[in-house]
């Protein structure tokens, strides 16, 4: 009976590894992880929804949990679109949410390595609210041509 105790323990510890492997393939699925991450407080899973420059915010410690709550809670059952764009060095993805407010600006994740993630630095830079919406400003990369590959 102990045996088949820890046989179903490993079992389960093993099946558990493979179910929170987390998938950031495309923008859309890092986007969604980031966001029930902001649901559940889960800041280990918030921070790998952002690129490196974006987690070194938090060097000094970690976000708290209401912090990353209320980022997220503007956008909640918003509906969004993602466009793509490409320059000679990156592959970026803008989220543009349908119900534009103040509360909720575009999100810009860029392809690190093949994993979408999350870059607040580029949206630090390039997203303005025009009084009415915000808007993102192109190119992303002062010194390279954008096109929108969509």
């Amino acid at each position: 009976m102990k045996q088949i105790k820890i046989y179903l323990f490993v079992v389960l510890f093993m099946t558990a590894g493979w179910v929170l492997a987390a998938d950031y393939s495309t923008p859309e699925k890092t986007f969604e992880l980031y966001k029930k991450a902001g649901l559940e407080g889960n800041v280990e899973q918030y921070l790998q929804c952002l690129n490196d420059s974006s987690r070194r915010l938090w060097d000094e410690g970690k976000p708290p949990k209401e912090m990353i709550e209320r980022e997220i809670n503007p956008f909640i059952g918003k509906t969004y679109k993602i466009e793509r764009y490409k320059t000679s060095n990156y592959r970026y993805a803008v989220i543009v949410f349908n119900d534009s407010t103040v509360d909720a600006p575009p999100y810009i994740l860029l392809d690190v390595n093949g994993e979408w993630k999350i870059d607040f630095k580029t949206m630090v830079w390039k997203i303005v609210w025009d009084g009415k919406k915000y808007k993102f400003r192109l190119p992303f990369e002062d010194s390279e041509k954008q096109e929108n590959v969509e």
